[in-house]
C-alpha cells in the first residue's frame, strides 16, 4: 500500500507545482518616462526646470516647477479615479491662490472640466465631439455665461492640426494655432501642444486625446489682423527609444534661437 501512496504523492506535488506555475510571475515591462526638463534661453541661462514623479501605475503623480521667477515656483499633484482626474497646483508664494482642476471623461472621451481658485468654482468647461472628428471645448462661468470656445481639428493619424480660439467678447482677438510637419517619434512632455491642451490629458488613454507625435512647425496667428503672434520651427534630438532628449526652438523668419530644452528619462 505504501508503494501506491508514493506515486499519488508525487502526482499531487506535480499538480501543486503546475498550479503555482499558472500564475504569471513575469516582471512588468519597464516604461521610460520623463523625470526632468530644463529650459534655457538663447544666452544659455536656465529659466525653468520641471521635475516629475509617477505612481505605481506609471501615471504622473507630481510636477514640480522651479522658475527663474521664484513667485512662480509650484508643485502640482495628481489624483486618479475611474473617469476622473484631479490636479492641485500649490505655489510656494503664499499670496498666490490654490488652483484645482478636475477632468471628467467616459467611454467617448472628455466630458467636462471644472476649475477652482481657493476651492471656489470659477469655470465649467464642456466638451463636444463633432461628427467630422473634431472637438469643441466651451468655457463658461458657473452661471452659464460663455467666455470662449476652442475648436480642434485633427489629422487622420490623430495629431492636432489646427485649433481656433473664439472669444465671445469682440474686444478680444480670436486666435488660431497651426501645428504641422509632424515627426514619427514619441510625443515629448514639453511641447507647444500644451498651449492648447493640458499635457496630462494627452497622457491618459481614456480621454481619447493621446497625441502621438511632435510638430516641427508651429504658428499662432490673430484672426483679426492676420499677424503672427508666434511663428516657430522646432528641431528635435532623439534617443534610441525614439524619445525627445533635446528641443531647439527657432523663430521661423530669421532662425534665431529662442529656447534650448533638454529632457531626462528614467525607467519605471
Amino acid at each position: 500500500m505504501k508503494y501506491l501512496l508514493l506515486p499519488i504523492f508525487c502526482m499531487l506535488l506535480l499538480s501543486c507545482s503546475k498550479d503555482d506555475g499558472d500564475v504569471d510571475h513575469t516582471p512588468l515591462q519597464k516604461v521610460s518616462l520623463t523625470v526632468k526638463s530644463i529650459y534655457k534661453d538663447a544666452g544659455g541661462n536656465i529659466t525653468l526646470t520641471n521635475e516629475y514623479t509617477y505612481d505605481s501605475q506609471k501615471r504622473m503623480k507630481t510636477h514640480k516647477a522651479i522658475n527663474k521667477n521664484p513667485q512662480l515656483n509650484a508643485i502640482t499633484t495628481y489624483d486618479y479615479e475611474n473617469g476622473k482626474i484631479t490636479s492641485i497646483k500649490d505655489y510656494d508664494d503664499p499670496s498666490k491662490p490654490l488652483e484645482k482642476k478636475i477632468y471628467f471623461y467616459n467611454a467617448n472621451g472628455m466630458v467636462k472640466e471644472e476649475e477652482y481658485i481657493n476651492n471656489v468654482l470659477k469655470y465649467i468647461i464642456e466638451w463636444y465631439h463633432r461628427s467630422d472628428g473634431g472637438k469643441e471645448r466651451r468655457i463658461k462661468n458657473p452661471s452659464g455665461h460663455l467666455f470662449e470656445t476652442w475648436y480642434y481639428r485633427f489629422t487622420s493619424s490623430g495629431n492636432i492640426q489646427r485649433v481656433v480660439l473664439d472669444y465671445t467678447d469682440n474686444a478680444d482677438d480670436d486666435t488660431e494655432y497651426i501645428f504641422s510637419n509632424y515627426d514619427t517619434k514619441k510625443r515629448s512632455e514639453v511641447s507647444y501642444l500644451n498651449a492648447v491642451l493640458p499635457s496630462l490629458l494627452m497622457q491618459i488613454e481614456g480621454t481619447k486625446l493621446s497625441i502621438q507625435n511632435n510638430p516641427q512647425t508651429f504658428a499662432q496667428k490673430s484672426l483679426v489682423t492676420g499677424g503672427y503672434l508666434i511663428n516657430s520651427k522646432i528641431e528635435y534630438t532623439y534617443n534610441i527609444k525614439d524619445q525627445v532628449t533635446q528641443m531647439k526652438i527657432f523663430r521661423a523668419h530669421n532662425n534665431d534661437l529662442v529656447y534650448n530644452i533638454t529632457l531626462e528619462y528614467q525607467d519605471f
